[in-house]
């Protein structure tokens, strides 16, 4: 049997069961109430836990570090390092927390 009739198979039968999941189009920012498949609903679901997506000071920071930092990653930070702004990141926690930074730069 080909994979094709395989793959056919087993989704014809998450079909029959009411199990074959799909994507939903959630439309607007990121918030406890959205439009879910064009339907206004209360998302809990969502991982927006303090509804900060879309508060205002939170997208101009993300805008600017978009313009400063860029928009991919690069590659990952073992691999490549870190920014700057990574182990800014890590000393500022460390210092919240009473604890020692982690830093990769320094393990590598």
């Amino acid at each position: 049997m080909s994979v094709d009739a395989i793959a056919a198979e087993v989704l014809a039968a998450l079909r029959r069961r009411d199990a074959h999941r799909r994507m939903r189009v959630l439309e607007g920012a990121q918030g406890p109430r959205m439009r879910v498949d064009g339907r206004e609903v209360l998302l809990f679901a969502g991982s927006n836990y303090l509804d900060l997506a879309h508060h205002p000071e939170v997208v101009e920071a993300a805008a600017r570090a978009a313009r400063d930092a860029g928009c991919a990653s690069g590659g990952s930070r073992l691999i490549n390092g870190n920014l700057a702004c990574h182990d800014a990141l890590d000393a500022e926690l460390a210092a919240f927390f009473g604890s020692e930074a982690f830093s990769l730069s320094a393990v590598l």
